[in-house]
């Protein structure tokens, strides 16, 4: 079942309802369903991963993702992330250093520039809460 997740229009002053692959997202304060979104992931993809964009002010992006398999290692030139582990387990690699393990109640992170890449994944579903500072650009994926 699709969830909708409803915000407050800064603009506007009126609550406004959108769904998690609406483009139009909150820019200056608002209340976002977290799990809504997670529920809205698809439970299978040959994509590495599948993502949803919760919040965007060009400073600061916020969304939530599954990887579905192994991301090989890249980084992104413009945008420092920080990933809150909701559910899962897996090894990732930052900075080419040793490999490690992380999981759900977990958070990794990495600046803007630093290779890194989730190794293998442990358990099932491996979900993020992403939180992009500036706003992560789609075409940001250097390898």
């Amino acid at each position: 079942m699709k969830k909708s997740l409803t915000f407050m229009a800064a603009l506007t002053g009126m609550s406004l309802t959108i769904s998690a692959t609406a483009q139009q997202l909150p820019q200056s304060f608002g209340k976002i369903d977290v799990l809504a979104a997670i529920d809205s992931l698809p439970e299978s993809s040959d994509k590495p991963f599948v993502d949803r964009r919760l919040a965007d002010n060009g400073e600061v992006g916020v969304r939530v993702f599954r990887v579905y398999n192994p991301v090989p290692t890249h980084n992104h030139a413009f945008s420092s992330t920080y990933l809150s582990i909701k559910s899962g387990r897996a090894i990732f690699s930052i900075d080419g250093g040793q490999p490690f393990e992380a999981a759900a109640g977990e958070m990794v992170f990495w600046s803007r520039g630093v290779n890194h890449q989730v190794i293998k994944i442990l358990e099932h579903p491996l979900v993020f809460l992403a939180i992009d500072a500036p706003t992560r650009r789609q075409n940001d994926v250097h390898q």
